[in-house]
């Protein structure tokens, strides 16, 4: 599972935002050729990339799993989930993600992929995650993004701010409780990202 891809926590200074080498040239299938910066980041969210039951009971397991599943549907090149997951865990160590009422959104940026790669994971029976509330987390919403893109990195900063906002609502929290398959999910998740961009983040 090792890569040569080099992971970087989050965020890097600009000595560490330079250019890497050792990642493979080739594009993870559907990813977005070098130069095309994707703007919506709902345009590359699909329901594969929704987990709607996690079977971790900590953090770093559920980063493990959920960035497993990105190589199984084809979001990650296998042989750069290491690095992946190393990059997640050495951000998460750093400080949670958890942001209380059990949403957390863990984060990595490597120069493994050219675009936001973005994953969601449920857990109903919760996870636990050092979030800020001390409860356990129901929701992740965990984004790898380009090492080296101020672009991306505003993308995500941008939705960091807003999503939380909508998550905090009861009814919204409902619905996704409610929801039992991947499809249930992204109907929902969609149009509250959507709104998350509408904005310009």
């Amino acid at each position: 599972m090792g890569s040569n891809c080099p992971a970087s926590q989050w965020p890097l200074t600009d000595h560490e935002n330079q250019e890497r080498p050792g990642c493979s040239q080739a594009l993870a299938p559907g990813a977005v050729a070098p130069g095309q910066l994707t703007w919506l980041l709902a345009m590359l969210f699909s329901p594969d990339q929704i987990m709607p039951t996690l079977k971790a009971s900590e953090r770093f397991a559920a980063i493990r799993e959920m960035v497993a599943h990105l190589v199984r549907v084809g979001r990650i090149r296998p042989e750069d989930e290491g690095a992946v997951v190393e990059a997640a865990i050495k951000r998460e160590k750093s400080m949670s993600t958890g942001m209380g009422f059990g949403y957390a959104s863990p984060r990595a940026r490597v120069a493994c992929v050219e675009d936001i790669v973005l994953a969601v994971g449920v857990s109903p029976s919760g996870i636990e995650f050092d979030a800020v509330d001390n409860l356990p987390v129901t929701f992740i919403a965990m984004f790898i993004i380009p090492a080296n893109s101020q672009a991306h990195e505003s993308i995500l900063m941008g939705f960091t701010l807003k999503f939380p906002e909508i998550f905090r609502k009861s009814e919204f929290r409902g619905q996704l409780s409610r929801s039992t398959s991947a499809e249930e999910l992204w109907s929902i998740l969609k149009p509250a990202f959507d709104a998350c961009l509408s904005t310009g983040a």
